[in-house]
């Protein structure tokens, strides 16, 4: 960018400085931009599936063996790997019946007891995610008809809810610095 001085000439305009807050934000959006894509794609290998199992069912009398388990994996991908960039856009399910008639102070402080309430129930989910990963593992747990191993979905949910942590920390410090601002 340029900007035009006093001595009426153009010069570069310096790079305004980055907090490392603002590069973590920029970090976090594209790590939930690149599982969300990843996502999409799990969404349109389920349509394929669909189709494909609708097709070999009522046309040719065959289904697609193991439809059901490949939906549920395939479930793994889409929900798990959007939870971040949904944080981002502020797209989750919110109820601001009473919120909208807050004072500004009220609101500050609301938004973030639930940013701060939220990072701790899904640094939880993470963890409990990540228990439940060893035990598939140790297991050796598989799905009961393609024999799928399952450690390897419970792996992308935890990828996935790891990203949402670091979502819900970009919002959570946004909010903080709200309330700093009075």
């Amino acid at each position: 960018p340029v900007h035009f001085d006093s001595e009426h000439a153009f010069r570069p305009r310096a790079p305004e400085p980055v907090s490392r807050m603002q590069r973590v934000e920029h970090l976090s959006l594209i790590i939930n931009r690149l599982l969300t894509h990843i996502g999409s794609i799990g969404l349109a290998l389920l349509m394929f599936l669909t189709v494909a199992d609708v097709f070999g069912r009522y046309l040719l009398n065959r289904p697609v063996t193991g439809t059901f388990e490949l939906t549920e994996m395939s479930m793994v991908l889409i929900v798990f790997l959007a939870l971040g960039l949904a944080q981002h856009h502020n797209e989750h399910i919110s109820l601001d019946l009473a919120y909208n008639y807050f004072p500004s102070w009220l609101k500050k402080a609301t938004d973030l007891s639930v940013d701060l309430i939220n990072l701790v129930v899904v640094i939880a989910m993470t963890w409990q995610l990540y228990n439940y990963f060893v035990r598939m593992v140790d297991g050796n747990y598989t799905t009961a008809v393609l024999q799928l191993p399952l450690y390897p979905f419970v792996i992308v949910a935890l990828a996935g809810t790891a990203a949402y942590v670091l979502a819900i920390i970009c919002d959570f410090g946004k909010s903080f610095r709200k309330m700093g601002k009075g």
